[in-house]
């Protein structure tokens, strides 16, 4: 059986016993997403988020959304880290 990580914001990934290919989410970890770190938006799309995260996003402050911002592109890193790491012979990992 082959190691997998999950998280909801990854977009797929498809593993074998003997290789994974995985698209981990880009949103916070390339760098054109270095530019929300300091400067948070104004509001989160459906496309990289849950209906749930959105919601609270909305009511939240400059300070909130900057933690928020910043506690995604640390998830972000862990998933790309434990998927770099894992035990898996040969493994992509793209966007």
């Amino acid at each position: 059986m082959a190691a997998t990580a999950t998280s909801p914001t990854t977009s797929a990934t498809c593993s074998t016993t003997t290789g994974t290919s995985s698209h981990p989410p880009c949103t916070r970890l390339a760098n054109s997403g270095v530019r929300w770190l300091d400067e948070p938006p104004g509001r989160l799309t459906a496309e990289h988020y849950s209906a749930k995260e959105i919601a609270a996003y909305a009511t939240m402050n400059r300070r909130e959304r900057l933690d928020f911002i910043w506690f995604k592109l640390e998830e972000g890193a862990k998933l790309f880290s434990t998927l770099w790491d894992a035990k898996i012979p040969r493994k992509v990992l793209t966007r």
